[in-house]
């Protein structure tokens, strides 16, 4: 069975003690197309979104990397639906996020994009 970039592949497998392949070592491989973290040298290190839980419609991304660069912070509900998309400028270390006045109280997602970079933070509004 041969996978492709971009494609998944099920194989059913049975396991039966008589059969070598059940015990192979290798009969598995596992891959992932990307890391799942980010370097402790990247510009999207050290970031901190505060007030969390927020209380108003403002809250703050705290970005030590980041000063004199431009972001674009997307806001998104749990199921995915786009709240907001915005290109910010990081100054003095800081980013002012404007969440709107008509944001219910919930959970939200926050990504954060830099060069390629992307990172998703919780931020709970009550």
């Amino acid at each position: 069975m041969q996978v492709y970039p971009k494609y998944f592949a099920i194989h059913l497998f049975k396991v039966d003690g008589d059969e070598p392949l059940s015990a192979a070592t290798d009969r598995f491989i596992i891959g992932a197309e990307q890391r799942l973290a980010i370097d402790d040298n990247s510009l999207l290190s050290g970031i901190s979104l505060f007030p969390n839980p927020l209380n108003g419609n403002l809250f703050y991304i705290n970005a030590p990397n980041l000063n004199g660069e431009e972001l674009t912070v997307s806001i998104s509900d749990l199921t995915g639906r786009s709240i907001s998309e915005k290109t910010l400028e990081c100054r003095d270390n800081t980013i002012i996020v404007p969440m709107g006045d008509t944001i219910a109280s919930g959970v939200y997602m926050v990504t954060l994009k830099h060069g390629g970079e992307i990172i998703t933070y919780k931020l709970i509004k009550t």
